[in-house]
């Protein structure tokens, strides 16, 4: 796996499913990419000037969005989720065998663009979120139903959201010193993500807060559509995680029913 810090979060799922070395230079074998517009050029160039003769495999989302464009350089595009698809290609590359039943994926064949066809979404319960080894935030729900015409989440991941179950994020929580989750919609969680669902987001957090650990809950770019913010979210938020800002004055709750306060507003 080609690795740089801004795709360690895809690394951190991605070695859960196949046996993956990391390495800053193109290898012989079957080299992984995945990257994003921003690395898309950089990419190109690398992949063009290698000459280590590997079997070249990109995915994440420029790659899934654009995959003839990847496949003039890439030998294989992953597109959307990796998590069945991916172990099912290396498999049949290492075997020798045809790649043709491998749902989700883009390739050449006989001088023509070859997409399979799409496979059901995942069970996100079935895959770890990260590995021991590199930690990553909780993927606490993936796909969204607004389909904005700047993201490429829908096309990914599709419209309809699916959430990982307390018990599971609550498992990978114990990894960390403090809590930090990925969402399309933070507070639409346990929701179908058009109207948020605060008793299934308290469940949430109340379970996490047993823990004793930070939570920091809302805090990524993009992770909270503005329309679900309410007086009543900022009050779960204020009460039970560790975000810098804060309603003013307003209750922490903390495990074992303790309660402490907090100064801030929030911004």
């Amino acid at each position: 796996m080609r690795w740089n810090k801004k795709n360690s979060y895809s690394i951190a799922a991605l070695m859960v499913l196949v046996d993956i070395e990391l390495t800053a230079v193109p290898r012989l074998g079957i080299m992984l990419y995945s990257f994003a517009t921003a690395q898309a050029e950089e990419v190109y160039r690398e992949v063009a000037a290698a000459k280590s003769g590997s079997v070249y495999i990109a995915g994440g989302p420029h790659p899934s969005a654009l995959p003839e464009e990847a496949l003039q350089y890439f030998d294989y595009v992953v597109v959307g989720e990796a998590e069945e698809t991916l172990p099912e290609l290396i498999d049949a590359i290492k075997k020798g065998r045809s790649v043709d039943y491998v749902l989700d994926k883009a390739y050449h064949k006989d001088g023509r663009t070859i997409c399979t066809p799409e496979r059901p979404a995942v069970d996100l319960d079935l895959y770890p979120p990260f590995c021991s080894c590199i930690l990553a935030p909780i993927e606490i729900s993936r796909g969204c139903p607004w389909s904005c015409a700047y993201c490429q989440t829908p096309r990914l991941f599709g419209s309809r959201m699916r959430h990982r179950s307390i018990d599971v994020i609550a498992r990978f929580a114990s990894y960390h010193k403090d809590v930090r989750f990925t969402s399309l919609n933070s507070l639409s969680y346990g929701k179908d993500g058009r109207r948020p669902r605060l008793d299934k987001v308290e469940a949430l957090l109340r379970r996490l807060a047993e823990t004793g650990k930070p939570i920091y809950f809302g805090t990524f770019p993009s992770e909270v559509r503005p329309e679900f913010i309410s007086p009543q979210a900022l009050d779960l938020i204020s009460s039970y995680c560790a975000n810098s800002a804060a309603w003013h004055r307003h209750p922490v709750r903390k495990p074992g029913g303790a309660q402490g306060h907090r100064q801030g507003t929030w911004s």
